[in-house]
């Protein structure tokens, strides 16, 4: 049927239910302005940030997704209108490493650098602990005093090289994770990934609070390997009673003791620290990311 132009209703007056030319079943070639607002809201809205177990970091709908090494993001991404927040740096700001907040070196030789990307991994920092057999090296993401982390529903990753082996005459601990201070024999509250070979040859996950440590039960060996191969992840469950540690996406254990209270704070941090021997052990870190549920914020 013809209508004059005149005739037809403005297109700011448009209520939502007039109906427009298309074939939507055998009765009816009509459909309406609010089944078209559905149609356009499904194809634009972008979900909250996802990562998964194998370590990719996609926005579902939205079309954006990196793989394996999380290659050039490096702003943090926040989608509070969907209860998360979201935290992701791949340390690709400038060769100076511009995306750490600090850093804390001890013993000779000891250092804490940006270093030449390699293929798939842009934005590399390396810890070298020196040739002190106490020596360590450690940066820090964000505070490690001035941040309360949400526990409740928390994911944390990184993508990580622990480039020189524990021999047995220089050994060393790693840590990635939060934790309350640099210091290794220190760390008071923290929730992080740790490898120390003299306790076990495995990644493990680790609990602390209030200088009471627990380390994961229940899950299978991980062994570090050399190259940029170790993918490490830890979950805590919505209700904060169980975090679960994963190895390339292995489980490799699970605690649901002393696990620190959001009245701990401390920030996101990285450190290699040497238990015995002389010559240097290095580790690299080339991804982070945390994203974490958000409770009783309004959306921003």
């Amino acid at each position: 049927m013809s209508v004059k132009i005149s005739a037809m209703t403005a297109a700011s007056a448009l209520g939502g239910t007039e109906a427009f030319e298309g074939v939507q079943s055998g009765n009816t070639r009509k459909v309406t302005a609010a089944q078209i607002a559905t149609y356009v809201a499904s194809v634009q809205a972008v979900t909250a940030p996802i990562v998964n177990t194998a370590g990719t970091l996609s926005i579902t709908a939205a079309s954006v997704s990196t793989a394996g090494s999380q290659s050039a993001i490096s702003a943090d991404l926040h989608a509070n209108s969907s209860g998360y927040s979201f935290m992701d740096v791949d340390f690709i700001d400038n060769t100076s490493g511009n995306e750490i907040l600090s850093t804390s070196v001890s013993g000779a030789g000891a250092a804490v650098a940006a270093v030449v990307s390699v293929a798939d991994h842009p934005g590399i920092v390396q810890m070298d602990a020196g040739t002190t057999s106490s020596g360590r090296a450690g940066f820090a993401l964000l505070s490690s005093a001035a941040f309360a982390i949400p526990r409740q529903g928390l994911t944390f990753q990184a993508v990580v090289n622990i480039v020189t082996a524990d021999d047995g005459t220089d050994t060393f601990v790693f840590t990635i994770g939060t934790q309350s201070t640099y210091a290794y024999a220190s760390i008071a509250n923290g929730i992080l990934m740790e490898y120390n070979k003299g306790l076990s040859t495995s990644y493990r996950v680790r609990t602390t609070a209030s200088s009471s440590t627990t380390y994961g039960t229940g899950g299978s060996t991980v062994t570090p390997t050399i190259g940029w191969t170790d993918r490490l992840k830890f979950v805590v469950n919505a209700a904060a009673t169980q975090v679960d540690g994963y190895a390339n996406g292995v489980l490799v254990g699970s605690s649901t003791a002393t696990i620190p209270t959001l009245a701990n704070n401390f920030g996101f941090n990285a450190n290699m620290t040497k238990l015995a021997g002389t010559n240097s052990r290095t580790a690299q870190v080339d991804y982070a990311s945390c994203l974490f549920a958000l409770s009783g914020v309004a959306a921003r």
